[in-house]
């Protein structure tokens, strides 16, 4: 049966023989008629430790699938096919600067979204230094650079403070 007109329907089957009859379960699918318009993802933060599962959150007006795309340090590193669940979770193996992006789709075309960044980071590289150099930097005993800056920022409101040691002493001592 073909559907020519876009919108959200009902479909069930009536199982029937001559002692009498029985309705399935039934089950409901949208049909749409463009081509999606908008498409979107989004993360909880920007900062994950190896082995960490990263909670990608992807919508779209009208697809019916997605394909997440992942660069790794600028590069293609990975891409998941056919996500047909608007919650998906990830885990990355390796330590860098990633970037990605969901294009939605159906079968009248697709969409690109913005793209979000976030970086993993290896669990080793979390240790007693950094609360020092962190306490320090707090003090004003040292200074940070730019890298220990953004790595230092783990609450990721842009400003590196006593907040930031914190989370930091939590992560590295539990």
């Amino acid at each position: 049966y073909c559907l020519k007109e876009a919108g959200s329907y009902y479909a069930y089957v009536n199982a029937y023989n001559s002692l009498g009859n029985k309705d399935s379960q039934g089950i409901w699918f949208d049909v749409y008629d463009t081509a999606p318009n908008e498409s979107v993802i989004s993360i909880d933060k920007t900062k994950y430790t190896i082995g960490e599962n990263i909670i990608f959150n992807i919508s779209s007006d009208t697809a019916t699938a997605y394909n997440i795309g992942i660069h790794k340090n600028g590069e293609p590193y990975d891409i998941l096919w056919s996500v047909t669940d608007n919650v998906y979770s990830y885990c990355l193996k390796e330590a860098g600067s990633y970037y990605a992006y969901v294009n939605a789709y159906n079968s009248l075309g697709n969409k690109d979204s913005q793209g979000i960044w976030f970086n993993v980071y290896d669990p080793d590289e979390l240790n007693i230094s950094n609360i020092v150099i962190l306490q320090k930097y707090i003090l004003g005993i040292q200074s940070l650079t730019q890298e220990q800056a953004k790595f230092a920022d783990m609450t990721q409101d842009g400003i590196v403070n006593i907040l930031d040691l914190s989370v930091l002493k939590h992560k590295i001592l539990s």
